[in-house]
């Protein structure tokens, strides 16, 4: 069919993520009986399998092949979904349980209560299918806080267990599904018997091994911060240094993502080079690199999706073939749902993957504008990569965060050259620590650059009118994302009408939901 009559420029993979999208949330919409969603995602997916038939070059044959395969892993997507959701009860408890495990990363605390998980967990002398989240009460006995360590021994008697729920105030809970807490208990701290310690997980290790090597060699803040920076815990950082960060518009900084991917291969890849490798030890290093890193920050959505991207990118160049950009977008998309489809409702997958597709669609854009308009080169990249990313999330932003930070642009500009700088002494200083821990005192080299940035994010966040509080556009973000879309690259409708069909979409729904959140929030 002739280009003329096509809307999009098709992309397989692009496109077959949409499908498998639209099947997970058909499914999981109906488990929770949410029809109004279940309808919404049917009519995105007819009206994209039209789009979609008309843009696939060929017969009608080679089509329907074409299809046919897109909906099939549609099918399976949205099987494993069904079968994850109903087989997430794996055991019941109807009795008190005498149960020991040991203490996990995960440990949040409060005022008058310790959550930590658990791991290894055994009941009645059997192994626990799945994690455990405890909450042991401390406010009689406020000193217990301090026994409460990663790989310490707990061992508890007459112990309720009760299943979690993957629903949440009617929301799908992604949060004890990526960390697979299956069970729940809680427990006073004067009934918890506190044993020794057990050996850990190995990459849990190395990440504790990076964090001592860090707090003993800086003060909290920078230690928390460079801690965060390469490992995506931010656990450890106050909550006012977060605060500005999240206001100032460089919150996603303290979450491994892309960009921290993006370092680790900028970093390889330079001393590849220096060494002058061969195409094949380039890739298997590369290969390992992301693997590890992978590894390294909890196999996160985020940084998996990054990393398929990025080895894409690696492969195709080593090789001299072309890759395209949306394709493996959608390629990440696709290889993590059809595996672990509940992740979709994870907010780090949904910033992730925003985030990246307003960058393909709108980044070089406008990179090219602000070079129009003579703006220096490292400049105009970190406005263009900010602007379309920020475009990109914005639906997420609402839903989550409810406000928009005003002078993201600026903050990028300014702290973005830093925060590249930090990463790569931080990842390169920390792994030399932890090799050889009487070099740790060189790690201090990062305090004055941890300094300016929250510097940085303390005066923006602090100013006047920093952020702009947005509703939720629920329903509305189908709309926006079809409005990006029409208005980049990837549609053959006519320049003057795309961008008019784009701003028109974009600027209702923006202008909407501040408006809503002035009104409301």
């Amino acid at each position: 069919m002739n280009s003329k009559f096509r809307i999009f420029n098709f992309r397989l993979f692009f496109f077959t993520a949409v499908f498998v999208i639209a099947g997970v949330i058909i499914v999981s919409g109906a488990i929770a009986r949410d029809y109004i969603t279940v309808a919404i995602a049917s009519a995105v997916a007819v009206i994209f399998g039209i789009f979609c038939f008309e843009a696939i070059r060929g017969t009608v044959k080679y089509k329907i092949k074409i299809m046919s395969a897109m909906l099939v892993l549609a099918g399976i997507a949205a099987f494993m979904t069904g079968h994850q959701i109903s087989g997430w009860e794996r055991q019941s408890f109807e009795e008190s349980q005498s149960i020991s495990g040991v203490v996990g990363e995960y440990i949040r605390v409060r005022e008058t209560f310790v959550t930590a998980e658990l791991i290894f967990v055994t009941i009645n002398g059997e192994e626990l299918d799945g994690g455990l989240l405890l909450t042991i009460w401390t406010s009689r006995n406020p000193d217990f806080v301090s026994y409460i360590e990663s790989g310490r021994v707990l061992s508890m008697e007459n112990l309720t267990i009760n299943n979690t729920s993957l629903m949440r105030d009617g929301e799908w809970n992604a949060f004890n599904y990526k960390n697979d807490f299956r069970y729940r208990a809680s427990v006073n701290a004067s009934n918890v018997t506190v044993g020794g310690f057990e050996r850990l997980p190995f990459w849990t290790r190395v990440r504790f091994r990076i964090k001592d090597a860090l707090f003993d060699n800086l003060d909290e803040d920078s230690a928390s911060l460079s801690y965060a920076l390469i490992t995506g815990d931010r656990s450890f950082i106050d909550e006012d240094l977060s605060g500005n960060f999240s206001a100032s518009g460089l919150g996603h900084v303290l979450a491994v993502s892309g960009l921290h991917v993006s370092f680790v291969l900028l970093i390889i890849n330079f001393v590849l080079k220096k060494l002058r490798c061969g195409k094949a030890v380039q890739l298997t290093v590369i290969i390992l690199s992301l693997i590890l890193f992978c590894l390294l920050s909890g196999m996160t959505a985020s940084v998996v999706r990054a990393a398929i991207m990025g080895l894409i990118v690696t492969i195709a160049g080593l090789t001299g073939k072309r890759n395209d950009a949306l394709n493996n977008l959608g390629l990440a998309a696709v290889i993590i749902l059809l595996i672990r489809p509940m992740l979709l409702f994870d907010i780090s997958f949904q910033m992730s993957f925003s985030a990246t597709f307003g960058l393909i669609l709108f980044s070089g854009r406008f990179n090219k504008l602000f070079r129009k308009i003579k703006i220096p080169s490292p400049a105009s990249s970190t406005l263009s990569a900010t602007l379309a990313a920020t475009m990109g999330v914005f639906p997420i932003t609402a839903r989550v965060f409810g406000i928009i930070p005003v002078f993201t642009l600026l903050t990028h500009v300014l702290a973005m050259p830093f925060i590249t700088l930090l990463f790569m002494m931080v990842f390169a200083g920390a792994i030399i620590t932890v090799i050889f821990p009487f070099v740790g005192f060189t790690l201090q080299a990062v305090r004055p650059i941890t300094w300016l940035i929250g510097g940085i994010s303390e005066l923006f966040a602090s100013l006047p009118f920093s952020t702009v509080a947005i509703a939720g556009i629920g329903g509305l973000a189908v709309l926006y994302f079809l409005g990006l879309l029409f208005s980049s690259k990837f549609s053959f409708l006519g320049k003057r009408v795309k961008i008019t069909i784009g701003v028109i979409i974009i600027t209702f729904v923006i202008c909407f939901n501040i408006i809503a959140g002035t009104l409301f929030f």
